[in-house]
């Protein structure tokens, strides 16, 4: 196991900010890259840093800037309204307490779903919606577990 310790904030900065591309780096795992990835194709995440990564880092920096960013208001307005429509129909209902997550995970992948594919989902109980959260968390669960090199699939 690696470990960095950095003493101060300037030599923090100075490391991640002015040496980026020094610690960008991630392991190369079997399963992930060998073989998911083979077929699917890297993500700006997994990617190993080269120049097909610089590539990529590039097209999402344009795609996030803030003249691109003004195209994509009108999505952040519907969602944001739909969150507010959906808490305030609880907090009227017979429902003292509600667990406002769900909408919230709804608005993150509505966004998503709406940038990549054109399409968003309206319930935030949804099953494929929640499906599709199920297997987000399990692939992070993966991804967190450093050199691990195995997929759970089960969603409860």
């Amino acid at each position: 196991m690696r470990a960095v310790v950095v003493n101060t904030f300037d030599t923090c900065r100075e490391m991640l900010v002015d040496h980026t591309s020094q610690v960008i780096d991630r392991p190369t795992l079997y399963t992930f890259h060998g073989l998911i990835s083979s077929t699917q194709g890297f993500t700006i995440g997994s990617s190993p840093y080269d120049e097909s990564c610089k590539k990529k880092r590039k097209a999402a920096a344009t795609a996030l800037a803030k003249p691109a960013m003004r195209k994509y208001l009108p999505m952040f307005d519907l969602e944001t309204f739909c969150v507010i429509r959906d808490y305030r129909s609880k907090a009227l209902g017979e429902e003292v307490e509600f667990y406002p997550r769900p909408f919230l995970q709804r608005f993150a992948l509505n966004t998503t779903l709406t940038l990549c594919y054109g399409i968003r989902m309206d319930d935030a109980y949804d099953e494929l919606l929640r499906e599709i959260l199920c297997r987000f968390y399990l692939f992070m669960a993966y991804r967190r577990c450093g050199q691990c090199d195995l997929i759970v699939t089960e969603c409860e």
